[in-house]
């Protein structure tokens, strides 16, 4: 008779009363997995290591609550997804509270204190025309010029097709371009 490893499920289920071993078990089984798809969002295989490190510990500081689902395999790339993605965003949010203007403005450097004002306004005004998106295109827009992320892997990321990506990002930009017109005759 062999001995047959123990199902997903079972293994969610033994997580669920408490068993350490079985979320053991769950992470040697699907860490190189997630591992290399989180590695997709954030580009650091450090960074990917920490994220899984919370997915795993979030799981099981939840354990109790856990809702079982149908595909325990869908469930952890769910949770790593999300949790990149928080990640992201919390960087990114980071960066834009940390940001003085001066970053993107460093192409041309100002030669009189008036443009350097007039970098500083232009600089805000962005920061301001792209907090104004709505929600699905300044995440969009962000992921592909704050984050580097190609269509496809904002697709991927959100869980929409390359052409709604496409359409989003033309309506960011086509809404920026109106809110920044004043700026961009100057530049």
């Amino acid at each position: 008779m062999r001995d047959t490893a123990p199902t997903d499920h079972d293994l969610a289920t033994r997580v669920k009363l408490g068993d350490s071993q079985a979320l053991e078990i769950l992470v040697v089984r699907y860490y190189q997995l997630l591992l290399n798809f989180v590695v997709r969002y954030v580009h650091s295989l450090d960074t990917a290591e920490d994220v899984l490190q919370d997915v795993f510990i979030r799981l099981w500081e939840r354990r109790a609550t856990w809702e079982i689902p149908d595909s325990v395999r869908a469930y952890l790339y769910t949770m790593s997804r999300h949790a990149a993605l928080d990640l992201i965003r919390r960087a990114s949010a980071r960066e834009r509270y940390e940001s003085t203007g001066a970053d993107e403005s460093d192409l041309v450097s100002p030669s009189t204190p008036s443009e350097a004002l007039e970098q500083e306004e232009f600089a805000e005004a962005v920061r301001h025309a792209v907090a104004e998106l709505p929600d699905r295109g300044r995440e969009i827009y962000v992921l592909a010029h704050q984050h580097g992320l190609s269509y496809r892997e904002i697709a991927d990321t959100l869980g929409i097709s390359v052409p709604t990506v496409k359409t989003h990002m033309g309506r960011s930009i086509v809404t920026l371009e109106r809110r920044l017109r004043r700026f961009l005759a100057v530049f």
